[in-house]
């Protein structure tokens, strides 16, 4: 076993060649910027649009079970063992994952650290589809794109300031770096390197800003780390803006940041402008956006994720048969849970399984959407039904009585009744 010394000098070397490298440092009073001058703005109207729930990736149809599974994953002790993690059909790794060890790095690199991963699960097996985290509303400084944006003044702009740090535009009185002009808050924070006057803590990038697009539509998204790699082909994008304001931080944030409602109205218009955009980029380059299922992050729409029974008539009602939302769209179903937060033992993995074989069109994935990080409270299990051959589907499900749904398959036959909530794989 190698000392987590070793194996991060190993790991660094590794990633040299993607230039995670620190910016010198810069200080000044007052800066005055000019960064929407530097870089244009890419139009919405560049890519066709798409509608979530309803847009098709350009990955290979398949009905095969092995390759249907996907698994949102993050490992507490270590790297997502590649070996494993290769089982499933799509892989998407949060950015929490190995924290101990890429929080230690200076500077900090979690980009090139989730990349490094995917990269040892595609060399396992190249055809998982391997996903990364990105964050729409937080700029982490964590993030190498994003730290070297925070250490260079030039860019502020991009970020949201604290309030009476940014009296005019371009120009910032608070101090002599991010830390002191620029919000941030601490509520997922990792402790140590995040650069020259960056203090690790959760920024805010300022959609505002029309020449944001440019970079997130460029190296945040499609940078050496994200989508210009073969082997990043989507993303989890987390968070969003609301009249509240930004999702999953201070309660205090918009006034911290001298917000009036119409400053929060605006941000969140601009924000929804630059997500199109950016989807729209996605699909059109062969990538694709976990909040593009039919289904949200945890299973599909619907379907309860701790109490099934009580949604089974109404959701298979709504997506059994050829023009349901589940055939014609992409459709994301997730094992059901005990609780939220408590999702093993698994209380209904035939049931979730049966639905999902009833519905489900040429894309579709099934297994676990945000459960928490791998450890002995959260062992992902794969059950054995997900390594079957069900072959192919002979047509669309079908309500064969009151509250009683069937599907056939070339290799079993489906039946899912939600009166007494039994479920049967029967294979043949």
């Amino acid at each position: 076993r190698r000392s987590r010394s070793t194996f991060n000098k190993q790991r660094q070397a590794a990633m040299a060649a993607l230039g995670a490298t620190r910016t010198p440092r810069v200080l000044c009073v007052v800066c005055v910027l000019a960064v929407a001058s530097l870089v244009g703005a890419t139009s919405v109207n560049a890519y066709p649009s798409v509608t979530p729930g309803q847009v098709l990736p350009k990955y290979k149809q398949t009905y095969d079970m092995a390759a249907s599974t996907a698994i949102m994953i993050c490992n507490n002790s270590g790297l997502v063992g590649a070996e494993w993690a290769a089982r499933w059909g799509l892989v998407d790794i949060d950015w929490n994952s190995d924290k101990r060890n890429w929080s230690t790095v200076q500077p900090m690199n979690n980009e090139e650290n989730m990349l490094y991963n995917i990269n040892s699960i595609r060399a396992v097996d190249p055809t998982t589809i391997t996903w990364v985290y990105r964050n729409g509303i937080k700029a982490l400084p964590w993030f190498t794109t994003v730290r070297t944006k925070l250490e260079d003044p030039k860019y502020w702009g991009w970020f949201m300031p604290y309030a009476h740090c940014n009296p005019s535009p371009g120009v910032y009185t608070c101090g002599p770096n991010a830390t002191h002009n620029l919000y941030h808050d601490f509520e997922q924070t990792p402790r140590g390197d995040c650069g020259s006057g960056v203090e690790c803590g959760e920024y805010v990038f300022n959609h505002r800003n029309a020449s944001l697009q440019s970079f997130l539509l460029g190296e945040y998204f499609f940078g050496p780390t994200g989508g210009a790699n073969e082997n990043v082909s989507g993303f989890y994008v987390d968070d969003g803006w609301s009249s509240a304001g930004p999702s999953e931080m201070d309660k205090d944030a918009v006034q911290k940041m001298g917000m009036s409602a119409e400053d929060v109205q605006a941000m969140e218009q601009a924000w929804k402008v630059n997500q199109a955009a950016w989807r729209a980029k996605l699909v059109a380059e062969g990538k694709f956006e976990w909040f593009l299922f039919y289904g949200g992050q945890q299973t599909a729409p619907g379907w309860s994720q701790s109490d099934p029974k009580s949604t089974c008539q109404s959701f298979m009602t709504a997506n059994c048969g050829e023009k349901s939302p589940s055939q014609n769209g992409t459709l994301f179903f997730g094992y059901s849970r005990i609780s939220h937060h408590e999702a093993w033992p698994l209380p209904y993995p035939t049931q979730d399984l049966s639905a999902f074989l009833l519905v489900r069109g040429p894309y579709a994935f099934f297994g676990y959407g945000w459960t928490g990080c791998a450890d002995s409270t959260h062992p992902f299990t794969r059950p054995a039904a997900l390594e079957a051959d069900y072959g192919v589907p002979q047509g669309f499900c079908s309500e064969t009585e009151p509250g009683v749904f069937q599907r056939e398959w070339t290799k079993a036959s489906v039946t899912l009744d939600c009166n007494s909530f039994n479920a049967t794989i029967k294979m043949k």
